[in-house]
C-alpha cells in the first residue's frame, strides 16, 4: 500500500510540473508571436527545435538519469547527493546552451 501511495504522489508531482511547463510555453508563444515578426519567430522556432533535438545527445540525458535515481534513493544522504548533482547538471546545461542560442538570435 505504501508503494502505491508513493507512486500516486510522484505521478501527481510530475503531472503538475508538466502542466505548468506546458502552460508557460503556451503563454510564451503568445507573447513571442506578438513581439516578433514572422521571419524572426520562424528563426526562433527552428533554434528551439534544434535545441530540443540536440540537448539529449550533448547532455547524455544525465538530468533524467539523475532524477530517476533521486526518486529511488533510500535515505536522506543519497537524496541530497543526487539532488546536488541534478542541480549542478541543470546549471551547467543552462550555462552552456543559453549563450549558444542567444548568439544565433542576436
Amino acid at each position: 500500500m505504501e508503494r502505491n501511495k508513493r507512486l500516486i504522489r510522484n505521478t501527481v508531482i510530475l503531472e503538475i510540473g508538466t502542466l505548468l511547463s506546458k502552460g508557460m510555453t503556451f503563454i510564451i508563444i503568445l507573447l513571442f508571436s506578438s513581439w516578433l515578426s514572422t521571419n524572426e519567430y520562424g528563426t526562433f522556432d527552428i533554434l528551439v527545435t534544434y535545441e530540443t533535438l540536440l540537448l539529449p545527445f550533448f547532455s547524455l540525458s544525465a538530468g533524467e538519469g539523475l532524477f530517476r535515481f533521486l526518486l529511488s534513493a533510500n535515505n536522506e544522504l543519497e537524496k541530497k547527493k543526487y539532488s546536488i548533482k541534478l542541480h549542478g547538471n541543470l546549471f551547467c546545461n543552462g550555462c552552456y546552451w543559453n549563450p549558444f542560442i542567444s548568439s544565433f538570435i542576436y
